[in-house]
């Protein structure tokens, strides 16, 4: 089990993670890790297909918190329109929006255990650290007549190019935005001899699930957050 020391960080609690491996499960360590540190928060992602580590789990006071989904589509040549539409974000534009972002993301967050206006926070810090190169590697944006309307962070690792938040701003949706983003993405990726294009989001949220399948996506893996919290 190791601490999380950003996550620790940012939301003030001890936040701890379970390493997949059945010695953690088994050896009582989510019981007294912990203890005397105050208010803690352990985490541990299963694959569904797990159902024993997921009884030791709740054996041992975890409870479900969420799915995570993940889907992949390679990497293929694509003809994607509005390309000009498109370029890196500015720090200043982000400032913009930086109030709404729980309500993009807060009723499919797993992190709703928290605050709204931390969650929110949250959000924002992860697109502006990604305009940093620091969370992900970029974040590029789609423009409809000059106004940022959504946006798009993601690394490249092990010949892949991986999704970290995938954006479009309430008043510009339902105009095929996501996807361009997702197009401009398959050929960046392209250029770069990536092969292929992962992205994961929560079983919740079935709107962008959807989304993702039409822009090509498969579904990959399914695994469940469990939580176990002390406050």
């Amino acid at each position: 089990m190791r601490r999380l020391e950003w996550d620790s960080g940012f939301w003030n609690v001890d936040v701890w993670e379970i390493e997949e491996a059945d010695s953690f499960y088994l050896s009582g360590v989510p019981d007294i890790a912990p203890a005397g540190r105050g208010r803690y928060l352990i985490q541990a992602l299963v694959p569904i297909t797990e159902i024993h580590k997921i009884g030791l789990l709740e054996k041992a006071g975890f409870s479900f918190a969420e799915s995570k989904i993940t889907l992949r589509k390679p990497v293929k040549e694509l003809s994607v329109t509005d390309t000009g539409n498109i370029r890196k974000v500015e720090k200043s534009e982000i400032e913009l929006y930086k109030d709404i972002f729980y309500g993009m993301y807060g009723n499919v967050s797993r992190y709703e255990l928290f605050p709204p206006k931390k969650i929110n926070e949250f959000y924002c810090t992860w697109v502006s650290k990604s305009i940093d190169c620091i969370l992900d590697d970029t974040c590029v944006g789609y423009y409809d007549d000059g106004h940022l309307a959504g946006f798009i962070t993601y690394k490249c690792r092990d010949n892949k190019a991986v999704v970290g938040l995938i954006g479009v701003f309430p008043q510009f949706q339902k105009k095929g935005i996501s996807q361009k983003l997702l197009g401009y993405l398959n050929n960046d990726a392209m250029h770069a001899g990536l092969d292929e294009i992962v992205i994961s989001t929560q079983g919740v949220n079935l709107k962008a699930i959807n989304s993702f399948i039409k822009s090509g996506f498969l579904f990959d893996s399914i695994h469940h957050w469990y939580y176990k919290k002390n406050w």
